[in-house]
């Protein structure tokens, strides 16, 4: 095929070339295009009309059981997403020496129930055209089905089950335990991952939940059994601190009778379980300010400064948000400004208060060159300082609030991003009014309240500093701080053990 391809070419190559008379126009008719209009491109475009924030309307009632129901109608599509949130089961409630308890407990609801294999329900769930995930984060587990209408009383069957039934069998728990440990293996590799962790280890210490991975850590995950699954189980899941959200195409009428047949008896455990654990409280500064893990020629550092800040329900929470836009938290943010495109030390950098049930951490930082990482950290200090102490300008300020205001609409678009705001609602006992009221709350935030909420919740004295990269590079230059003396960590946060040393047994 090779050898006639090439010999059509060359013939079709050797054919006499006929040229076309040229084409005859009018002078008079014909039409000249303006040029295209020049753009400047170092000024950024105008932004566009705003998208209106259309929040559902929620209708509440409870089962036979005590679990409440909340329930959004969206007529638009012919599909359904349902949540349930388990407050006190999230990775917050795991025990001391248990870390990774909860994610463990949650992952394995879907693994097979008292009536079908964990295949079984794989197989079962795909045929409905439906999709069912199990997980939790820092304040709840969840349970969630997304899925068309005309299946939704079969997805609603399984779902049940992995509600009220899950098998919590000991061979789908090595298997996903199994799975886990290896992505901790992989995880000690990827240096923003140890950065992370190593930095809420140094915040909150070894004894408070906050101050390890939500999987949890190598030794603590190995040593679970599925004695510790069951009882964590018992204890947290229950309908009494539950909520089941629903949002879709479907009315009080016709899905009320579906949850009845499938959670209407469901109370939790034989109804044992307790109340859900109170937030955990944040502790006082009690490490090292300055950590280090070496990780020999690297050619960037991952640098992440911190302390721990406020919950998400606290009554500064649209001015913090206003704050992050300043500071980190977008794109044309100050931080990015300054070391991305003024210094030129990074491709990104960024700030977020990681709001949770409980004292979250405030969290900068990103990816630095390792000849800048000490001069890195020095700016980032100083824009901290700076939007502690001097003023916000009207334009940075407006610009700030409309980049909150505008990203709420988004949030609300699809069936299924609705199910998870009005998750975290329940999740925080917020109101249901609460982005209406939080959107005005954003527009009226002042630069005084700024400069308030930045003092407050800014704290330089406070903040660790944790540094994973190329110790003999960096560490002449991070001496030279004045931030105390500089800790050297494993890549678990722990102090490593010295080279050539056997460890005590």
């Amino acid at each position: 095929m090779k050898r006639l391809a090439c010999h059509s070419l060359l013939l079709a190559c050797a054919a006499p070339v006929i040229s076309e008379p040229p084409l005859q126009t009018n002078a008079v008719d014909e039409k000249v295009e303006a040029p295209p209009p020049v753009v400047d491109r170092t000024q950024a475009p105008a932004a566009g009309a705003e998208a209106e924030l259309r929040l559902p309307r929620v209708e509440r009632f409870a089962l036979s059981s005590g679990l409440e129901v909340r329930l959004a109608e969206r007529h638009a599509l012919p599909l359904a997403s349902v949540v349930l949130v388990v407050r006190g089961a999230g990775s917050d409630a795991d025990p001391h020496r248990k870390a990774g308890l909860a994610a463990l407990t949650a992952d394995l609801l879907d693994e097979g129930t008292a009536r079908r294999s964990a295949l079984a329900l794989a197989d079962d769930v795909a045929m409905l055209g439906a999709s069912l995930e199990t997980g939790c984060d820092w304040d709840a587990a969840t349970v969630r089905l997304d899925t068309l209408v005309r299946t939704l009383a079969s997805s609603l069957e399984i779902f049940g089950e992995v509600v009220s039934a899950p098998a919590l069998s000991a061979r789908e728990l090595d298997r996903v335990k199994a799975d886990r440990l290896t992505r901790i293996v992989e995880e000690r590799a990827e240096p923003q991952v140890v950065a992370r962790n190593v930095l809420a280890a140094s915040i909150y210490g070894e004894r408070h939940p906050y101050g390890w991975p939500a999987i949890g850590r190598h030794a603590s995950l190995r040593a679970l059994r599925r004695a510790d699954v069951v009882d964590f189980h018992r204890r947290r899941f229950a309908a009494s601190h539950a909520t089941l959200i629903v949002v879709g195409d479907v009315t009080r009428a016709v899905i009320e009778p579906m949850l009845e047949r499938v959670l209407g008896a469901w109370r939790g455990t034989g109804g044992r379980a307790g109340a859900p654990a109170a937030p955990p409280q944040a502790p006082g500064p009690s490490g090292p300010r300055l950590v280090l893990v070496d990780r020999e020629g690297a050619p960037q550092s991952e640098v992440r400064v911190g302390h721990a800040s406020v919950p998400r329900d606290h009554a500064d929470r649209a001015a913090l948000d206003v704050l992050e836009a300043v500071l980190g938290g977008t794109f044309s943010s100050r931080l990015n400004n300054r070391l991305r495109e003024q210094l030129g030390f990074t491709y990104g950098v960024y700030s977020r208060f990681e709001l949770r049930r409980g004292a979250g951490p405030l969290v900068a930082g990103g990816a630095i060159k390792t000849e800048h990482t000490a001069e890195a950290i020095r700016e980032l200090f100083a824009e901290i300082a700076r939007v502690r102490d001097k003023p916000v300008g009207d334009a940075e300020l407006a610009k700030a609030r409309s980049s909150v205001v505008r990203s709420l609409p988004a949030r609300f678009e699809a069936g299924s991003d609705v199910a998870s705001e009005l998750a975290v609602l329940a999740v925080h006992d917020l109101p249901d009014d609460f982005f209406a009221n939080y959107a005005r709350a954003v527009v009226a935030v002042s630069a005084s309240d700024l400069g308030r909420v930045a003092r407050a919740h800014l704290d330089p004295p406070r903040l660790v500093v944790v540094v994973v990269g190329d110790r003999k590079a960096v560490e002449p230059g991070l001496a030279a701080l004045g931030l105390g003396a500089i800790t050297v960590r494993d890549v678990e946060g722990a102090s490593p053990r010295p080279k050539g040393r056997g460890h005590a047994r």
